[in-house]
């Protein structure tokens, strides 16, 4: 339990560094952090067995990842709505479309 709450800290904390410089990052990165507190509780609390929830949470990850490799090559400041907009709504409807997708074959017995 201790170890949870250390990297929960850590997690928090990281973000922390930016306000030397660039703190207008700081939404995007809690945003990022809020979809994927929202997204563990979802997958902890659906209808499927362990590989189902397995395969889902990767395919979350690759969007995730996928997401940032393709915002990260736009300009911040010109950008900033639409990047915050993305790398909420992209890896949230990944992991649902992929969830309605993978229910039926992955539900628990």
């Amino acid at each position: 339990m201790k170890k949870l709450r250390n990297i929960l800290l850590l997690l928090l904390a990281s973000p922390l560094t930016a306000f030397a410089h660039g703190e207008e990052v700081l939404v995007t990165v809690f945003l990022e952090f809020i979809v994927l507190v929202v997204f563990v509780i979802g997958l902890v609390t659906i209808n499927v067995n362990g590989k189902g929830k397995l395969i889902i949470g990767g395919i979350f990850i690759l969007a995730t990842l996928l997401t940032l490799m393709i915002t990260n090559k736009l300009p911040y400041y010109q950008y900033r709505t639409v990047i915050n907009i993305v790398v909420v709504v992209v890896p949230l409807t990944i992991g649902a479309i992929s969830y309605v997708g993978l229910k039926n074959r992955f539900q628990k017995e």
